[in-house]
């Protein structure tokens, strides 16, 4: 069971951040992240530790199995109360099936890129940032070719009763 510690972030400009940061690696391989903020600013419930923690480890998992030259769209808004990331799939991960995309494995070819999902794999470290959206009142759930990471949005009202 995770803990997630309460606060107030901006996820969009967590993202913009994390993509910028992972720009060392995708860019020499001409690969990485199509970003669209649709939204301005986009606060979520959670401190901004953790939203950097849960957004780093969903997208440098998605760029280490991103392949040369694959740019991948990536937008933040906020929809029905829910902040949403959606992130689309690279090709190695959009042709596994649902339940081997969370499966725990390090692909042979995870072994030779210089930005991994760690020694438990790709399969795991999705399953981690799952648990962690969970924990933090929200989800990571995969619809055909994209990610959508959904945690709940802080409104004006529930922003002026957290300060209460």
């Amino acid at each position: 069971a995770f803990e997630i510690q309460a606060g107030s972030s901006d996820i969009a400009a967590v993202t913009g951040t994390i993509v910028g940061q992972l720009q060392a690696y995708t860019a020499k391989r001409e690969s990485g992240f199509a970003f669209k903020l649709t939204d301005g600013p986009v606060q979520v419930g959670i401190a901004e530790a953790e939203a950097e923690r849960l957004v780093r480890r969903l997208l440098a998992v998605i760029a280490g199995e991103s392949a040369p030259s694959e740019r991948l769209a990536l937008s933040c808004a906020v929809e029905d109360d829910q902040a949403v990331l959606h992130v689309e799939l690279p090709s190695a991960l959009a042709a596994r099936d649902d339940e081997a995309i969370f499966r725990t494995s390090a692909s042979a070819r995870s072994k030779t890129r210089t930005l991994s999902a760690g020694m438990f794999g790709t399969g795991f470290s999705l399953r981690l940032a799952r648990a962690e959206a969970k924990a933090a009142g929200g989800s990571l759930k995969r619809d055909g070719n994209h990610l959508w990471l959904m945690l709940p949005a802080l409104t004006a009202h529930s922003a002026a009763i957290e300060q209460v």
